[in-house]
């Protein structure tokens, strides 16, 4: 007898179904079906078991379906899921309500109301800052941020195109040094010829003889004559300057400055002879120049 398979998945042999003839004999179909409500409930009661429970019930249903104890349907099914569902677990399930929305509530919009402008009026004087005029230059005067003092060489010891100085030294009322820096040193006047640094004359070596310590310029065209212009401090008092001329050696002599006018402040306040150098570092070859009232030494 020849087993085929039916509509569910049972299986049938030939004589249940018909035989020569291969007719389906009458009430095959007539199985109730399960409804689609019983099938919702038994998947709702599957769906609120836990991993657990659910593991047991398809353990138990293999069980079944082996032994054919399943022929009972959706009822059999329902009694079996009763034994692996507690009271809490049978409970359906109940749809998550949504959040109400909070109203809001519309509260009226007071309507401003405008004051009215106020126009204050304040009575003041207007105070006018007094310009207090300060004093007009005297005729003639320069209005300066700092000293100024012109050494001016009329001539040389015979040298006719080069002047030469060694160092130059400034003293106030104390005796005490005017700083000097080389950015307060100019020349004026100077004629065609290689320029030497004016640092030379501030770099403090006096007692020597050796010509790189020594300062030297050419001389201009008559009627110019060179100037060496010093600017110094604005407080400090000008009371003496110490010129050391030039020095290198006995026949270089003749390059020393030998007649000169010095000026402070457009003001001339000497004039006189420079003491000539011979080339001797260990004699003292300086002119000290007191700076006072009478302008001739």
């Amino acid at each position: 007898m020849k087993a085929t398979e039916n509509f569910y998945g049972s299986v049938a042999s030939n004589s249940t179904l018909g035989r020569a003839t291969g007719t389906i004999p009458t009430g095959a179909f007539n199985e109730p079906r399960p409804q689609s409500s019983d099938v919702e409930h038994v998947l709702n009661r599957i769906y609120q078991m836990d991993d657990t429970k659910r593991k047991q019930l398809i353990s138990m249903l293999k069980g079944l379906e082996e032994n054919g104890s399943l022929d009972g349907g959706v009822d059999q099914l329902n009694v079996a899921l009763s034994k692996f569902m507690s009271t809490k677990d049978s409970q359906p399930i109940k749809p998550v309500p949504k959040p109400a929305t909070a109203k809001r509530n519309m509260m009226p919009v007071a309507k401003k109301v405008q004051k009215p402008i106020v126009k204050r009026t304040v009575d003041y004087k207007e105070e006018v800052p007094k310009v207090v005029a300060s004093p007009a230059p005297v005729e003639g005067t320069k209005i300066r941020s700092r000293n100024e003092l012109i050494i001016k060489v009329l001539s040389t010891f015979g040298h006719p195109h080069v002047c030469g100085l060694t160092e130059i030294e400034l003293f106030d009322n104390n005796g005490e040094k005017i700083p000097l820096v080389p950015s307060c040193l100019m020349v004026r006047n100077l004629g065609k010829g290689p320029k030497v640094s004016l640092d030379r004359l501030i770099n403090m070596t006096k007692a020597t003889n050796d010509a790189r310590n020594m300062w030297h310029g050419y001389l201009p065209g008559r009627p110019n004559n060179l100037e060496l212009q010093i600017f110094y401090s604005k407080e400090a008092n000008l009371a003496g300057i110490r010129i050391w001329n030039y020095n290198k050696s006995i026949l270089d002599c003749t390059k020393g400055a030998k007649r000169v006018h010095i000026f402070v402040n457009d003001e001339k306040r000497w004039e006189g002879d420079c003491t000539v150098g011979k080339g001797q570092a260990d004699v003292d070859y300086s002119t000290k120049v007191l700076i006072t009232k009478d302008k001739t030494a």
